[in-house]
């Protein structure tokens, strides 16, 4: 796909896309910010991030192609609102389930 080919480029402030975390996880193993568009939401859970790019070439029916990239955030505090985009921070581990992605702080991109 050409979408797929073009270079990523960290967002402004040094924050990760979803399509850059997505494609190479391992690499960002740690602290670790990205920038998203809220796709899906579990008060008191988390939420799903897609990549902005993404977000504006289909809106929220991209969460329904299976090549859409996604990230699960685990947040128990306030969820934000659906369709806004946002800088997350926080810490991507690897355990017995594979990744995980835990919020430490959310807010404004």
């Amino acid at each position: 796909m050409a979408q797929d080919q073009r270079p990523q480029q960290p967002t402004l402030g040094g924050a990760l896309t979803v399509n850059d975390l997505a494609e190479k996880p391992d690499e960002h193993l740690g602290q670790v910010q990205v920038v998203g568009v809220v796709a899906a939401v579990a008060q008191g859970k988390g939420f799903v991030l897609v990549d902005p790019r993404e977000y504006a070439d289909c809106g929220l029916t991209c969460l329904a192609e299976p090549d859409t990239k996604r990230i699960p955030v685990r947040w128990i505090g306030d969820a934000p609102m659906l369709k806004q985009t946002i800088r997350v921070a926080g810490i991507l581990s690897r355990n017995k389930e594979g990744l995980s992605f835990a919020a430490q702080e959310i807010g404004a991109p």
